[in-house]
C-alpha cells in the first residue's frame, strides 16, 4: 500500500520557494535538516498530472491515488512569476515532471498513449533518454566533472547495481516498466544492455 501524503507537510517547502534564489531548508523545529541551501529541484523519472489532470502510468492506467504532489513544487516554482529555484526533468516516457516542455502532440506522435499521458509540467531544463537511470547517472557525472570532484568507483559496481535491482524485484516486488513483469530488466532491457552506458559513462570520468 502506498504511503499516504499529508498535504499540509507541503506548505514549509512551498512557502520557501518564492523567497529569492537560494531557499534555506525547513527548520529543524519541523523535524527537517537545517542550513541547507537549496538551488535546484530535480525529478527523476516522476510522474505527473496530465493537462486533463490525473497521472497516468505508460499503458494509459490512471494512478492519480497512488501519487503525492510533488508536481506543485514545480508548478508553484514557475507560477510565483520569479522563480526561485532552478528545475530539472529525466524522463524517457513523456509522463514525467518536466515534459511539459514538449508539445503532447510531439509526445502524441512517439509514445503510445502519448497524448493522453502527457505530463503537462514543464521544467527549466528537461533531459529525455531511452533509460531515465541513464540521464540522472550522465547529469551526476557532469557535474562531478565541472565541480573536479573524485567519485567513488563503487558508485558504478554492476555487480551491486544488478543485486540491488534483483533485491527490488524479489522483495519489491518490482516491474519492469515496460513488460510490466517481475523480471531483472530495466524497460524491456536485458541488465546486460542496460548497463552499457553505464560502463561507458563511467569509462569517460575514469573511475
Amino acid at each position: 500500500k502506498p504511503a499516504s501524503f499529508n498535504a499540509p507537510r507541503l506548505q514549509p517547502q512551498l512557502r520557501g520557494l518564492a523567497l529569492g534564489h537560494r531557499s534555506r531548508a525547513p527548520s529543524p523545529a519541523r523535524g527537517e535538516r537545517a542550513g541547507i541551501d537549496i538551488t535546484h529541484l530535480i525529478a527523476l523519472e516522476r510522474v505527473g498530472p496530465s493537462r486533463a489532470g490525473p497521472c497516468y502510468n505508460m499503458r494509459g492506467r490512471d494512478i492519480t491515488s497512488h501519487m503525492a504532489p510533488a508536481h506543485r513544487l514545480f508548478e508553484r516554482n514557475h507560477n510565483d512569476g520569479r522563480p526561485a529555484l532552478t528545475t530539472i526533468g529525466i524522463g524517457d516516457g513523456g509522463n514525467e515532471i518536466g515534459m511539459g516542455k514538449i508539445s503532447p502532440g510531439v509526445i502524441g506522435r512517439n509514445i503510445p498513449n502519448g497524448e493522453l499521458i502527457a505530463c503537462r509540467v514543464p521544467t527549466d531544463h528537461l533531459i529525455v533518454c531511452g533509460v531515465s537511470n541513464w540521464g540522472a547517472y550522465a547529469l551526476a557525472a557532469g557535474v562531478a566533472l565541472v565541480r573536479g570532484a573524485k567519485l567513488d568507483p563503487a558508485l558504478f559496481d554492476l555487480e551491486k547495481e544488478r543485486e540491488y535491482l534483483r533485491i527490488m524485484v524479489e522483495q519489491g516486488p518490482l516491474v519492469d516498466g515496460v513488460t510490466a513483469q517481475q523480471t531483472v530488466t530495466v524497460d524491456g532491457l536485458s541488465f546486460e544492455e542496460y548497463a552499457k552506458p553505464l560502463v561507458r559513462i563511467r569509462d569517460i570520468l575514469g573511475v
